[in-house]
């Protein structure tokens, strides 16, 4: 391992599957994330090149917080064509530090881009290099899950919509 704060699902995956099989007491609850949370808030400064981003390292404005929805972290492991983790991270820092989006905003914009970015890599498809048929059959594939709704299905493409204006 050479920077927990990098981690990819699958490597956190390899790394529990380790530790899994130890009868120590480490093994209690996800060592990975209790190690990434700790690095984190002990470093002065707040790096957003890491694959997960904990809200208590980094010093945002106590108006943009709701208390009674807390965004604990921002997870991009599951993204695992690191192009496309890398334009979802800028994205999510631009929501984060020019814009006054209050964090559960954020969080949703997030989901709705991360949703679409493990989707695409899954095919290995660079979110920049996306076509019209590319994005119509992953449309199509959004529309066909069962439980979205009209209203959800829209928002999904608001924000599709507003990550590839701003990466233009």
């Amino acid at each position: 391992i050479t920077d927990i704060g990098h981690f990819t699902d699958y490597e956190k995956r390899q790394f529990e599957l380790l530790i899994n099989n130890d009868a120590s007491i480490w093994t209690k609850g996800s060592i990975v994330e209790l190690s990434i949370f700790a690095v984190e808030v002990s470093e002065s400064r707040f790096d957003f090149g890491k694959n997960i981003w904990f809200f208590e390292a980094l010093k945002i404005a106590d108006i943009r917080r709701n208390d009674a929805r807390p965004v604990k972290s921002f997870d991009f492991m599951s993204i695992e064509n690191d192009e496309n983790r890398s334009y979802c991270k800028e994205y999510i820092k631009y929501l984060i530090g020019i814009t006054d989006e209050a964090l559960s905003s954020v969080r949703n914009s997030y989901g709705f881009i991360r949703e679409m970015a493990v989707w695409f890599s899954e095919r290995d498809i660079d979110l920049m290099e996306v076509g019209e048929a590319q994005m119509d059959e992953y449309l199509l594939w959004l529309g066909e899950q069962g439980s979205i709704s009209d209203l959800t299905f829209n928002r999904k493409v608001s924000a599709i919509k507003a990550v590839y204006s701003y990466m233009a």
